[in-house]
């Protein structure tokens, strides 16, 4: 059960394919769910905005808000020396 409930919130669930929708048209992906193409501060940011939702510990933020907060996450990483985040210098 514990792995339907991770693909459903990482993959499946409307909002988190809006977010990937949005992310594989910035980048330019086809496969969001691809660790190749995407980079697990994605995943982390999604699944922390899941748990801010449930325990309102944070504004909820719709998918176009969550995937800017995933960008800026990206460029920080970068300037702190982070390398081959997939697709970031599309951000």
């Amino acid at each position: 059960m514990e792995g339907v409930l991770k693909m459903h919130l990482l993959a499946a669930c409307p909002y988190t394919k809006e977010v990937w929708h949005i992310i594989s048209t910035v980048l330019h992906i086809q496969n969001t769910t691809s660790l190749s193409e995407t980079s697990l501060t994605d995943y982390w940011t999604i699944w922390k905005q899941r748990n801010d939702r449930n325990f309102d510990r944070a504004p909820k933020r719709n998918p176009l808000q969550l995937t800017e907060l995933i960008r800026e996450q990206a460029v920080d990483w970068c300037a702190a020396g982070a390398k081959h985040l997939p697709g970031r210098p599309a951000l």
